[in-house]
């Protein structure tokens, strides 16, 4: 569930994907329908989503993972290079390569 941007770009990467859209942006201004239409929506598309979750196919994972940041300065850079695995591949960039998907999503965390 977001933007319809958002939902338009998940569906396009994962067609088997099932979004709510909650919003649609209009120039400067965004549209929203009132919460309880969009949680009758969300509720929908989840049970929906339960009763197809056993067709679903499952994607492929690589067996690693490159986490690539760059930073807007170096010195951020330079202190995040000290994160478990992590090293300086520019002066404004760190790296990280994992076997492990849940090491990149921790590394975001203390970045």
């Amino acid at each position: 569930a977001g933007d319809e941007t958002i939902c338009a770009e998940a569906e396009a990467w994962l067609p088997h994907v099932l979004t709510v859209p909650t919003m649609s942006a209009h120039g400067s201004s965004v549209h929203a329908p009132h919460p309880e239409v969009v949680r009758r929506r969300i509720e929908a598309a989840m049970a929906e989503a339960v009763g197809r979750i056993a067709a679903a196919p499952i994607p492929e994972l690589p067996d690693t993972w490159r986490l690539d940041v760059q930073f807007r300065n170096s010195v951020d850079a330079y202190r995040a290079s000290f994160y478990p695995g992590a090293r300086l591949v520019a002066d404004d960039v760190v790296r990280l390569d994992t076997d492990r998907w849940v090491d990149v999503l921790t590394a975001l965390q203390f970045w």
